[in-house]
């Protein structure tokens, strides 16, 4: 009789393993091919994690407080990829009881502020697409999983009804909770669409229905903004509209102090229509090559990294810079879209030529998995050489001293470039006996360079590695007039040890 251990459910990625005896003789092998077949099905699985106002209603004022929604918490289902839309909304209502007519989905969007927000409706063709294929449009950073928001809407008998129809720009979603200062508890109380032309003053009646109150009773608004590093919460006035305005003062960032021009802007625009309103402002044809980046309200300065493409949710974003407001933007407009932009790494790269006494500077943009080696063949494509073989290094400087060489094999992804400078330069080897320099080729052998007797001095013959130096031209030039030496090889030196 063999021991037996049986084990709960386990998972592995979105795949969950079924409830395994693993008894004691089980061979590694036979492990190793469970586990193997099971990771290759969960690639053709997929994790779908609904939310309803069920869920809001229960974790807000007990788990959770700023958001909505831990999704962690709400039902999951396990579909395959191939299912379709349509079918998985079969597989909800029999786990809800709603039937497939009365149910509307939204995908959901991570906003700076770390939060999630409902975005928009599926619309009518995603829904009879693969489930596989609209996880990867809802979300790229996390392939297992795709998170919904199941509307739906109920009459006064709390049976369900039909979705309104299609949602357009002018609409927004809004989320409420009601705020209670004596008990210090928040709640939800629903949902509620509005017009973005209209004003919160229209819907007061509707709000306190809501919250349990009486329809003339005194409320106040306010709008969730951030709750790191401090809760930010900014008040409503009830006479301006959802989309209320903001007049914001865009300056180039070539020209950070100077303002350039203004423009009336909704607080509530995402990030596409922001762009595409400077865009059609700046007579672009393409918005994607416009990249903005805030205002440090602290230094007066552009904050030292742009906004990423889509990288913040509204208007309001852009302004915030902790719990204070600017109304200034920094604009750059590039010559490739943003978002391609984002792959690649950029580098200013300074190249000391051999035989000129100048400095030319080069950006060089390569792919983030790209190499120094590559930045220095790319950089070779673009500079003059004192010979077609010449061989180039990349230095590291700081305060004008040598900090890092580079090895030519290391990834650029981490080089940062901005508190130091990158330095380009040819370099050769050379064997010196008697101040002047023989210079080595790869096939040349160096220990028969050295001769072995009548060695007078311990510089006689050595190692010497050239490579230009601006601040010491005027040594070599007297150095050179004196000596007649053809090259002077520079303090870096290697010893030969026989």
């Amino acid at each position: 009789m063999h021991n037996v251990m049986v084990h709960p459910r386990l998972s592995i990625g979105n795949a969950v393993l079924p409830n395994v005896a693993i008894m004691s003789d089980l061979r590694p092998s036979e492990i190793q091919y469970i586990l193997v077949r099971v990771k290759k099905q969960a690639c053709l699985y997929t994790i779908i994690k609904v939310a309803r106002d069920e869920d809001l209603g229960e974790q807000i004022g007990k788990e959770i407080y700023f958001d909505l929604v831990d999704h962690d918490k709400v039902r999951s289902f396990r579909i395959q990829k191939q299912m379709s839309f349509t079918q998985f909304k079969e597989e909800v209502a029999k786990a809800f009881g709603i039937p497939v007519q009365f149910q509307r989905y939204w995908l959901w969007a991570k906003r700076q502020n770390h939060t999630y927000r409902p975005n928009r409706a599926l619309t009518a063709l995603e829904e009879i697409r693969p489930v596989g294929e609209l996880r990867e449009v809802s979300n790229k950073l996390n392939n297992d999983e795709l998170k919904l928001f199941l509307e739906v809407e109920l009459c006064l008998d709390l049976r369900p009804l039909y979705p309104p129809g299609k949602t357009t720009r002018e609409e927004i979603l809004l989320f409420l909770k009601l705020y209670d200062p004596l008990k210090e508890r928040i709640r939800y109380v629903g949902r509620l669409f509005v017009k973005g032309s209209g004003k919160p003053l229209e819907i007061l009646a509707k709000l306190n229905e809501l919250a349990g109150f009486s329809s003339d009773e005194e409320i106040e608004l306010f709008e969730e903004i951030k709750f790191e590093p401090n809760v930010m919460c900014e008040h409503i006035d009830k006479n301006l509209s959802f989309r209320r305005s903001q007049v914001v003062r865009f300056r180039s960032l070539e020209k950070p102090k100077e303002d350039e021009f203004t423009l009336e802007l909704s607080k509530l625009n995402n990030y596409d229509e922001v762009v595409e309103c400077l865009a059609r402002h700046l007579r672009l044809d393409d918005p994607s090559k416009v990249r903005l980046t805030s205002h440090n309200c602290y230094s007066q300065q552009p904050k030292p990294q742009p906004i990423r493409y889509r990288g913040v949710d509204r208007l309001t974003e852009m302004l915030s810079h902790y719990n204070q407001r600017s109304d200034i933007l920094y604009y750059e407009v590039l010559d490739i879209p943003l978002l391609e932009l984002q792959d690649l790494k950029t580098l200013q790269v300074n190249f000391n030529h051999a035989d000129k006494d100048e400095v030319t500077i080069y950006t060089v943009r390569s792919p983030k998995q790209s190499t120094l080696g590559d930045v220095l063949n790319a950089v070779k494509t673009e500079v003059e050489l004192s010979r077609p073989d010449a061989e180039l290094r990349l230095l590291e400087i700081f305060y004008h001293k040598i900090y890092k060489i580079f090895p030519l094999d290391e990834k650029i992804e981490n080089i940062n470039d901005k508190y130091r400078t990158l330095r380009a330069e040819e370099w050769k080897f050379a064997f010196v006996s008697l101040g002047r320099p023989h210079y080595l080729q790869d096939t040349d052998i160096v220990a028969s360079c050295f001769q072995r007797n009548d060695v007078y001095g311990a510089w006689e013959q050595y190692l010497g590695l050239e490579h230009t130096d601006n601040a010491a031209n005027q040594v070599i030039d007297s150095y050179r007039e004196q000596n007649g030496v053809a090259d002077l090889l520079e303090k870096e030196q290697l010893e030969i040890t026989f």
